[in-house]
C-alpha cells in the first residue's frame, strides 16, 4: 500500500490579549471605496446550479479575465488538473483557456447589493481599505443596547459587529489575532471556486485523483466538490457521495491539495494576497494564515476575518471588482447535501494516505444534510438557526468556539471568540445569540 510522507505538524498557540475597548485605528479616514450606484451594474450571466452531494455536473459558464471555462464535464474528466505527465507550466483548463492566475474575475458585471442602504448612510455599501470606518451604530440602524448583550452571549470576550460595510461595535481588543479552527473552510472553498474562475480546474467536479493522490478503491472517483461538501467517504467505508461525515481527514486532504497542488505560486497568503483573489480585501492585521497541522488555517483578528465574511456578504463582490463569479457564488450559497443523505457508520477509520486529521475525527456531528455546502453552514428554510434569516451564513469552529456568521439580506457581517459547545446541537445553543443580532438589526 503506497502512503504519502506526513507532514509534520506546526502547531500554532493562539494570542491572548487583555480586553480592550475598540481603538482609534478602526475609525477610516475615507479608505473606503466608491460604491456602485446603479442597478445597471448588476450581473447580466448567472448561471443556475444545483449542488449535490453526489456530484453532479454544473452548467453555465465562468468568464476570468476573457479566459472561458465550461463546467460541463462529468467527475471523471480532469480538466486543468496537473497530473503527474504534465509539466509544471501546463496550468490552463480542458477549455484551453489560459490561467489567469490572480487576474481581477468578472463575470459581465457586478453584483449589486442583497440588501437595502438606509437613506442618508453614504457611501453605502462601503468596502474598507486600510481599516474599518465607524459609525454609531444608530446610524447603521443597530440598537447599542442588544449589541452589548450580544457581545456577552457569546462569552468569549472578543468580537466586532459590522454593518454595511463599516464597524458598529467591538468588544475585547479587535487587533489579537487568534487561530479560527474549522470556521477556516468556507475560506478553502473560496479558493475551490478562484480555482475554477482561473481555468485550473474545469469545475467543482474535478477528479481529486488527477493530484497526483494515489487513491484506492472508489475514491478514485472523488471530486473536489465531495471534499467541500464533507460527502467525500475519504477514511471511512462509503464510497464518495454516498455518506455525510464531518471529516477531519477528508477535510486536509482538500486544503492540501488546493494549497500544494492547485495553487503552486507560493503559500497560502501569498496566493490569498494575488489581486484576482483576497488582494483587494486589504488585510490590516498581517498575514491571514498560518500552518497548523500541515494545512494553511485562518489566524487572524476579528476585524480581518470580517473582511473575508463581507466578500461573502456581498456575494463574492469587492468594491467595483466581482472577485468571485456570481455563477460560483450561488452553486457554493446552496446546500450541497441532500437532507435524506444517511451518515457514515464511522469505523473503520483508514487513513491510507496518510494524511493525518486536521484537527477533529472522520464523523464528528449528525447535523449537516440539508444545511451544509462549500463548508458553510446554512439556513434554508430557517432550519439550522429559526431566529435568523434563511440566508444566514456561518464559518464555525469548535462548536461556536470560534464564530463567523454572515447575513447578506441585512448587511450584517459579526465576528467573534465564543465557547465551544455539543457538536450534536450546536445549532440550538447559536439561536438565540443569532436572535440578539438579528433584534438589533431591527
Amino acid at each position: 500500500m503506497r502512503r504519502a510522507p506526513a507532514l509534520a505538524l506546526a502547531l500554532v498557540t493562539p494570542l491572548l490579549v487583555a480586553p480592550l475597548a475598540c481603538s482609534g485605528d478602526d475609525t477610516g479616514d475615507g479608505g473606503s471605496t466608491s460604491p456602485i450606484t446603479s442597478a445597471s451594474a448588476s450581473a447580466t450571466a448567472t448561471a443556475t446550479a444545483t449542488a449535490t452531494a453526489t456530484g453532479a455536473s454544473t452548467t453555465g459558464s465562468t468568464t476570468s479575465g476573457g479566459a472561458s471555462t465550461s463546467s460541463g464535464g462529468d467527475s471523471s474528466s480532469g480538466g486543468g488538473t496537473e497530473a503527474s505527465t504534465s509539466s509544471a507550466s501546463e496550468t490552463q483548463g480542458s477549455s484551453g483557456g489560459p490561467d489567469t492566475t490572480g487576474d481581477a474575475t468578472t463575470t459581465g458585471g457586478i453584483e449589486p447589493p442583497p440588501y437595502a442602504c438606509p437613506p442618508g448612510l453614504d457611501p453605502c455599501p462601503a468596502f474598507p481599505g486600510a481599516a474599518w470606518e465607524s459609525r454609531d451604530p444608530a446610524e447603521l440602524g443597530l440598537d447599542a443596547g442588544l449589541l452589548g448583550q450580544l457581545a456577552s452571549a457569546t462569552g468569549g470576550g472578543q468580537g466586532c459587529v459590522f454593518r454595511y460595510g463599516y464597524l458598529a461595535t467591538c468588544w475585547g481588543d479587535p487587533g489579537a489575532e487568534f487561530e479560527w479552527a474549522s470556521a477556516s473552510k468556507p475560506v478553502w472553498s473560496t479558493f475551490l471556486l478562484l480555482a475554477v474562475a482561473e481555468g485550473k480546474l474545469a469545475d467543482v467536479d474535478a477528479p481529486i485523483a488527477a493530484w497526483n493522490w494515489p487513491l484506492q478503491g472508489a475514491d478514485q472517483a472523488m471530486t473536489f466538490r465531495h471534499l467541500a461538501n464533507q460527502v467525500s467517504g475519504y477514511a471511512l467505508p462509503e464510497a464518495p457521495g454516498a455518506a455525510w461525515g464531518y471529516n477531519d481527514y477528508a477535510i486536509k486532504l482538500y486544503a492540501r491539495t488546493l494549497f500544494e497542488r492547485v495553487f503552486t505560486d507560493g503559500d497560502a497568503d501569498a496566493v490569498a494576497a494575488a489581486p484576482g483573489r483576497l488582494g483587494p480585501l486589504q488585510f490590516q492585521d498581517g498575514p491571514f494564515f498560518s500552518l497548523v497541522k500541515g494545512a494553511p488555517r485562518v489566524t487572524t483578528t476579528p476585524r480581518d476575518f470580517a473582511r473575508f465574511g463581507w466578500l461573502w456578504a456581498n456575494h463574492g463582490r469587492w468594491g467595483e471588482t466581482q472577485i468571485v463569479p456570481s455563477d460560483l457564488v450561488n452553486l457554493a450559497l446552496t446546500p450541497g447535501v441532500p437532507g435524506n443523505l444517511p451518515r457514515t457508520a464511522g469505523a473503520p477509520v483508514d487513513d491510507y494516505l496518510g494524511i493525518g486529521s486536521a484537527g477533529g475525527g472522520a464523523d464528528q456531528t449528525p447535523l449537516g444534510p440539508g444545511i451544509y455546502g462549500f463548508n458553510w453552514w446554512m439556513n434554508p428554510g430557517r432550519a439550522t438557526w429559526p431566529s435568523a434569516p434563511a440566508d444566514t451564513l456561518q464559518a464555525n469552529g469548535h462548536w461556536n468556539g470560534e464564530v463567523l456568521t454572515v447575513i447578506p439580506s441585512l448587511g450584517l457581517v459579526a465576528a467573534w471568540k465564543g465557547k465551544g459547545g455539543d457538536p450534536a446541537s450546536f445549532n440550538a445553543a447559536m439561536d438565540p445569540i443569532l436572535a440578539l443580532l438579528v433584534a438589533a438589526a431591527g
